[in-house]
């Protein structure tokens, strides 16, 4: 009797219902636990401790190893990132996200060489300044249909107008 009137008088002075004092009532007994049992499970606690940190050092290896192949490893290309023609149908390259963007230009910019509009992989058009993946395979799909007669054909692809014509008609041919 008297618990009940003990229970009643604690849910009445902090609002709370039957369930939530239970509730409350098992949280406090499982923190006393632990507290009364701390010493005991130290030497467990440590050496559990020193082996998370041990896998932390693991994992944060693994993940440079993986960014490592990541950034080195590209689709239809060489190891100099040039495209090989054997490997172009297949390719799948994106641009990949650069989280420490350097002053060195890209290798779009630095790119001297001309490329034929009819005959250019996905790859070889990508190396153009201003041609991504998307508009390679537009301008590969627009010559399927209809080959390039001039190098003035190719403002007929979405995305390339005056401007962008302008900076890749040095190096574009028919």
């Amino acid at each position: 009797m008297k618990l009940e009137k003990f229970k009643a008088k604690i849910q009445s002075i902090f609002g709370i219902s039957s369930a939530e004092l239970v509730i409350v009532v098992i949280v406090i007994s499982g923190l006393a636990i632990g507290v009364a049992f701390k010493d005991y499970y130290a030497p467990y606690h440590e050496n559990f401790s020193s082996k998370i940190k041990t896998l932390e050092h693991e994992l944060a290896a693994a993940n440079d190893s993986l960014a490592a192949a990541h950034q080195s490893s590209f689709i239809g290309t060489n190891t100099e990132s040039q495209p090989d023609s054997s490997l172009a149908s297949a390719d799948t390259i994106v641009q990949k996200e650069q989280f420490f963007p350097s002053n060195q230009k890209s290798k779009k910019e630095n790119f001297s060489g001309q490329i034929n509009l009819n005959t250019a992989s996905k790859v070889e058009l990508m190396q153009l300044p201003g041609i991504g993946e998307k508009t390679a395979l537009s301008i590969i799909d627009y010559r399927k249909a209809k080959p390039f007669r001039s190098i003035n054909d190719i403002m007929n692809i979405k995305g390339i107008g005056q401007k962008k014509f302008e900076k890749i008609k040095i190096h574009i041919k028919v």
